[in-house]
């Protein structure tokens, strides 16, 4: 705050004593809020925020060389990596601001000053080039020192993340053409990999395994035989029974012609009398 406080015994009225102690209050509480807590009991006690302000700005405004030489240390090894172009763009400006608060430029309103900031700026221009990556940016880059003029920074940013973004799409678009290669491929090595865990050999599995089937299949003829089989046995005893029968039938009935046969053999040749009252008669 540049304006003292105001005094009722100069003349000061009232009011604007009450609106210098709010402003003075508030701008007091900001400067507080962003110290550090451990500086809060040096300045506690001080009248105003401009004796704050004051303070502080003797204590720790002194020109720190080595930082600055970290700095320009840091910038000069800055590179991009694995960091996109608005990162890496991003991280040298707040290296660039940072050390722009410990340097301090002279004020001068000459043509001079004009120059001077140019070629400052070119400097930039030339280490953010410099920090690009080299198998990604090269083209662009020649394509910008060929220029007679250098373009302003901010240009030569927007031409750079234009070739990024270029890339990007060029690299999504070979991705999709040779994803359905890729997975032609890999199903193909998949299937040529599958071994079979019967009979151990690749390029099938238990269930089109060629052994399997035809074990299936020959043990479902061996089933059916022994059905067919077991039927036979199941109906053999009932045809040796009606067997038998036929021929004890037959058995019986030869006999039986063969016994009436001889008695009509013996009936013509006299052997038997006939039965009557009286007795036997020989011829």
């Amino acid at each position: 705050m540049t304006i003292t406080k105001p005094d009722t015994a100069t003349g000061a009225k009232p009011v604007e004593v009450n609106a210098w102690v709010i402003v003075n209050s508030m701008v007091t509480s900001w400067i507080l809020n962003v110290i550090d807590p451990k500086l809060h009991a040096s300045v506690a006690y001080t009248d105003s925020a401009q004796s704050i302000w004051e303070n502080i700005q003797k204590r720790y405004t002194v020109l720190n060389v080595p930082k600055i030489h970290q700095l320009k240390a840091e910038i000069a090894s800055c590179k991009q990596g694995a960091l996109s172009v608005v990162e890496f763009f991003s991280k040298l400006m707040g290296l660039w601001n940072e050390l722009d608060s410990y340097v301090e430029c002279p004020i001068c309103k000459c043509d001079v000053a004009k120059k001077y900031v140019k070629l400052a700026e070119n400097d930039r221009v030339h280490q953010f080039l410099m920090g690009l990556d080299d198998d990604l940016y090269s083209n662009v880059r020649s394509q910008i020192l060929a220029l007679d003029l250098l373009p302003s920074l901010d240009k030569i940013f927007s031409m750079v993340q234009q070739e990024e973004n270029h890339k990007r799409v060029m690299r999504e678009r070979e991705h999709k053409t040779e994803a359905p290669a890729f997975a032609v491929i890999h199903s193909s090595r998949g299937a040529e990999r599958v071994s079979c865990k019967h009979c151990g050999k690749i390029g099938h599995d238990e269930v089109n395994c060629y052994d399997l089937r035809v074990g299936r299949v020959s043990g479902e003829l061996e089933y059916k035989r022994r059905s067919q089989r077991q039927g036979s046995r199941k109906r053999g005893p009932r045809l040796r029974t009606a067997e038998r029968r036929t021929r004890t039938s037959k058995l019986a009935a030869q006999r039986t012609g063969t016994h009436c046969a001889s008695i009509r053999m013996m009936q013509q040749q006299g052997s038997f009398g006939r039965i009557s009252g009286s007795p036997v008669q020989n011829n």
